[in-house]
């Protein structure tokens, strides 16, 4: 497993690319485009309903109240039928842009592999109360 922090460049998805989240020296965060092509491992991706998911990705947080979101995988596997998947339970309550930017979490994650159904990470996450 190889470690990441995510807690310097954050990267939410646009419509015709993606709005790249970075972290400036005076310590604020701003919203930038950028290609799909540029994310990197660890970037953190802002979906809205409809859109394609440009990578492979853990959920963090939906606007869902329990934390639910449903994907489609037609361009992986073929399968039309919309797949449920939950947020991870401790970043679920993230849900401004001042939330994840006071969050400090990091991510043990398995590398890349076929199986689309097969995950295995842990995510340390400090609460920013």
């Amino acid at each position: 497993m190889s470690t990441y922090s995510v807690n310097t460049q954050l990267q939410p998805k646009g419509s015709t690319g993606v709005v790249d989240w970075k972290r400036h020296a005076n310590g604020t965060a701003v919203w930038e485009r950028t290609l799909w092509k540029k994310l990197e491992v660890g970037d953190i991706v802002l979906l809205h309903d409809n859109e394609q998911v440009p990578a492979d990705i853990v959920v963090l947080a939906t606007s869902d109240p329990d934390g639910m979101c449903y994907l489609e995988t037609k361009n992986l596997d073929g399968e039309t039928n919309l797949k449920p998947r939950k947020s991870v339970k401790a970043t679920m309550g993230i849900s401004s842009e001042e939330d994840l930017e006071r969050s400090s979490f990091y991510l043990d994650s398995e590398p890349s592999h076929q199986n689309l159904y097969l995950y295995h990470g842990v995510l340390r996450y400090e609460d920013p109360v």
